[in-house]
């Protein structure tokens, strides 16, 4: 052996650092989601709202980046049974889906209030088009939040980074020794 840690005692360090990660772009995204359709200021300029958008789509960009670094350390990724992970973690990576599909067209509906009509922003909330999109992005929202939470909770259990429980699950079903 060549004295190197294996196991999750050399992959507490880099869970650590992008479960973190992971978690810190999620409380950005939803500081700006809470706040974004909310601020009674009409003398900003037209562009602010949609840099708010762009910031909050590379929070969504970071996050996804970090559940798939987190993906990457596990010891079933590492053998490459993607699917596993797949099974998994289907319903996060759906809603992750799921919410940025919505998130564009609330997005696309902003942007066409702001420089296409030409609606001043105190006036967004009369139009039932972004009243609509804007509440199915938030509500959508609490949900996503509270997957990704639980999926990066998962990811920090012990059996994600050895090998003995995914060979004795296979050696089991396989009914035979590996």
């Amino acid at each position: 052996m060549s004295g190197r840690s294996t196991g999750v005692e050399s992959n507490r360090g880099p869970y650590t650092v992008k479960a973190i990660g992971a978690l810190a772009c999620l409380v950005i995204e939803a500081g700006i989601a809470a706040t974004a359709d909310f601020h009674d200021l009409p003398s900003l300029d037209r562009w602010y709202p949609m840099v708010l958008i762009g910031v909050q789509f590379l929070m969504q960009v970071l996050v996804a980046l970090c559940l798939f670094m987190l993906f990457a350390g596990t010891y079933v990724f590492q053998v490459g049974l993607i699917s596993v992970l797949l099974r998994e973690f289907r319903t996060v990576l759906l809603l992750s889906l799921l919410y940025f599909l919505v998130f564009v067209a609330y997005a696309a509906v902003k942007a066409l209030l702001i420089f296409g009509t030409q609606t001043p922003e105190e006036q967004f909330w009369s139009d039932s088009g972004f009243a609509a999109a804007s509440t199915a992005t938030r509500l959508l929202a609490v949900v996503w939040y509270t997957f990704v939470l639980e999926a990066v909770l998962r990811l920090g259990r012990v059996a994600w980074y050895h090998r003995t429980p995914w060979v004795s699950g296979f050696r089991d079903a396989a009914g035979a020794s590996i």
